[in-house]
This record gives C-alpha cells, sequence and structure tokens, in this order.
C-alpha cells in the first residue's frame, strides 16, 4: 500500500513539475477522437500496442513524456525494454506486465498503478473481453527496443 501511494505521489509531483514548465503554453483540449496513434510495434501496426503523446516530445531524448498507450483485447507485446522507468495507471481493459509465461500474466485493472524500471525486460498482455487503455509517464523519453521473440 505505501509503495502504491508512494508512486502516485511521485507521478503527481512530477506532473506538476512539468505542468509549471508548460505553463507558459495556452490551455488545449485534445478530444478522444482526434488523437493520433502510432505503432509502437512497426511489423503488428495497429494491431498491436499504440500509442498518442499527451504531453512532451518523441525526439526529445533523457527528457519526461507522457502517452496515452491502447493494446487490442486479447493481445500480447513481443519481449521488449525501455531505457526509461515509466509509471502507468490503468484507465480500461485488464492489463498485464510480465516476464516469462503468459501464463503467469496477472491482471492490472482499471484504476490501478504500476511502475516498470528501465530496462527491464518484460511483455504486456491486455486481457480478452475489452480493449487496454492507460497512460504512462516516462521520466527520461519514450523507446521501446525489442528482444528476442518469447513463446507465448
Amino acid at each position: 500500500m505505501r509503495k502504491n501511494v508512494l508512486t502516485m505521489l511521485l507521478l503527481f509531483v512530477s506532473v506538476l513539475l512539468i505542468s509549471n514548465s508548460l505553463l507558459a503554453q495556452e490551455r488545449s483540449i485534445t478530444l478522444a477522437k482526434e488523437m493520433k496513434w502510432i505503432p509502437m510495434v512497426k511489423e503488428m501496426g495497429d494491431k498491436g500496442p499504440v500509442f498518442s503523446v499527451v504531453f512532451g516530445n518523441l525526439s526529445d531524448v533523457g527528457k519526461p513524456i507522457g502517452v496515452m498507450v491502447k493494446i487490442p483485447a486479447g493481445t500480447v507485446s513481443p519481449l521488449h525494454t525501455h531505457s526509461s522507468s515509466y509509471w502507468a495507471v490503468m484507465i480500461e481493459g485488464n492489463e498485464s506486465a510480465f516476464v516469462g509465461d503468459v501464463k503467469n500474466a496477472k491482471p492490472i485493472p482499471p484504476g490501478s498503478t504500476w511502475f516498470e524500471p528501465g530496462k527491464n525486460p518484460h511483455c504486456n498482455k491486455c486481457f480478452e473481453g475489452k480493449d487496454c487503455l492507460f497512460f504512462v509517464y516516462y521520466d527520461k523519453g519514450m523507446d521501446m527496443q525489442l528482444l528476442e521473440e518469447m513463446k507465448h
């Protein structure tokens, strides 16, 4: 419980610090239907995980970025790492971040949070029933390195 509270506090403070640097910008609203979705795994296209930038810039290596991520129900990502650690908040569906056999994947239901250390190999699974949608905050930029294909 304490770890979750500390994680949420860190996420809130980080977003607050970033928002202070963005105060010079004008207010903006992006409706869900206007979001631009980019495939995370080129070979999977929109049948795999996709993301939409909320704040930050993909080309700003080493700087914070926040993205929305969607994964179609029933989809499992390839084994991968990210250079940066990330904090995530589950919004819809049941996601899982796991290592090893997909049978060991435990659901992360809406309203839950999780932390993934940078350079930590993992897969993501969106359980059947509903597409997954979650917000991710990367403290040092967003990237994705695919590792050898994992048997699912």
